[in-house]
Parts: structure tokens; C-alpha cells; sequence
């Protein structure tokens, strides 16, 4: 399930050390939810440039057992003038200890949001979905348009996952608006 984090918009010096702990997993138990979430890009729902509403989701390609899930939506602005585009950016993992970590990113159309995450300790060693921020910024667009977006997300781990050190978590998508 997802257990929400909250959003941190404190500047604190990134920590580089790490009580990170991954238990050696198997199994493939986090397949089903990356299968579907790979680039996935979704055509308008209806026609005509007031209802455009497309929505999709990504992962990043770190590891298996560690990575970032990203879900986006975009909606055609009221005023017609553009697009509102939100994303949620949320961390796969299993078991886990990280220190808070600053100066993490979310990147819609050349705007750039900056965010901290707090102290994550999880000791159950299931598929866990931790949500770590969500951002939402109107985009201007002309009418029938088509907009190409490039969407990410970054995250500072700064640990050791399967005796490899990894020191960002990113993901990235270009999507088609219109």
C-alpha cells in the first residue's frame, strides 16, 4: 500500500551517510506493478482541445528491488490558456533505512521543484510504495497543440543496494500533450 510521506520543503545539507540496510530478495514480487508503468503514454479520452485529459505513469531503471514510480496526469486549464499537469512521485522498496535527504528534484517542462524527504526506516521486508512528493504546474499551450513534455524525477539514496553504491535514483519520460 502507499504510505504517504508528506512533502518537506526544508533546505537541509544533503547527508551523505547512510544506516541503509536491503535484505537480499529473490523474488520477483514487484513485477506486476512495473509491468504496465514503463512509458506507458495514454492518448486523449475525448476529443476536442477543452477536454484534454491524458494521464500515465513510469519507473526509473536502478534496480529491481529499489527505484521510483512516478504517476502523471494532465488537464486541459478552464480558461483554455493551458495544461495543469500534476505528478506524484513515490519510492518502491523493501526493507529500509534512510536519513533525510534535500535537494531532491521534480522536472515538468523545464520547471524545476525542489524537495527533502524525511528519515525513512522500514523494517518489513515487503514490496512497499512510499509516496515522496507531489507537484502540480500549469504549462501554457496553444489551442490544438501538441505539446511534448519531458517529465523527472530524482531522489538522493546515497547507499548501497546489492554491494552496488547508488548515489541517485532518477527517472525520466517525454510525454505528447493534445
Amino acid at each position: 500500500g502507499i504510505k504517504p510521506d508528506g512533502e518537506q520543503n526544508s533546505d537541509r545539507n544533503i547527508d551523505k551517510n547512510t544506516d541503509q540496510e536491503e535484505e537480499k530478495q529473490d523474488s520477483g514480487e514487484n513485477k506486476d506493478l512495473e509491468e504496465d508503468s514503463q512509458n506507458k503514454l495514454e492518448k486523449p479520452q475525448t476529443g476536442g482541445d477543452a477536454t484534454l485529459s491524458q494521464s500515465g505513469s513510469f519507473i526509473s531503471g536502478n534496480a529491481d528491488k529499489l527505484y521510483l514510480y512516478v504517476e502523471w496526469a494532465a488537464q486541459q486549464d478552464q480558461q483554455d490558456s493551458g495544461v495543469t499537469i500534476s505528478v506524484d512521485v513515490y519510492l518502491v522498496h523493501y526493507a529500509l533505512t534512510v536519513r533525510s535527504r534535500s535537494g531532491n528534484i521534480i522536472s515538468v517542462h523545464e520547471q524545476v521543484y525542489t524537495f527533502s524527504t524525511p528519515q525513512m526506516v522500514y523494517e518489513d521486508n515487503v514490496l512497499t510504495q512510499t509516496q515522496l512528493a507531489t507537484y502540480e504546474i500549469s504549462v501554457p499551450r496553444a489551442a490544438r497543440e501538441t505539446l511534448e513534455v519531458v517529465l523527472k524525477a530524482r531522489w538522493k539514496f546515497a547507499g548501497t543496494l546489492n554491494e552496488e553504491y547508488i548515489d541517485w535514483i532518477e527517472a525520466e519520460n517525454t510525454v505528447l500533450l493534445g
